[in-house]
């Protein structure tokens, strides 16, 4: 697995006029919109997984489960 921070995740995902304020990235991944944890007080997306999101929520969650 490879985790970025939040921070810098906006940076590289986003444009700065579009970028998602961290709240809400912390919010996406405590709901499991965006794979990711907290480790220490930072937060860190799973870009491995990110990567291999589809789009589709059902499709995540079945595909999260058998790795």
């Amino acid at each position: 697995m490879k985790y970025m921070r939040i921070d810098e995740y906006a940076k590289k995902r986003f444009t700065p006029e579009s970028a998602p304020d961290p709240r809400t990235l912390i919010k996406w991944i405590n709901n499991k919109v965006l794979p990711g944890k907290q480790m220490g007080t930072f937060y860190y997306v799973d870009i491995d997984a990110e990567q291999k999101q589809t789009g589709n929520k059902l499709a995540d969650q079945i595909l999260e489960r058998i790795g």
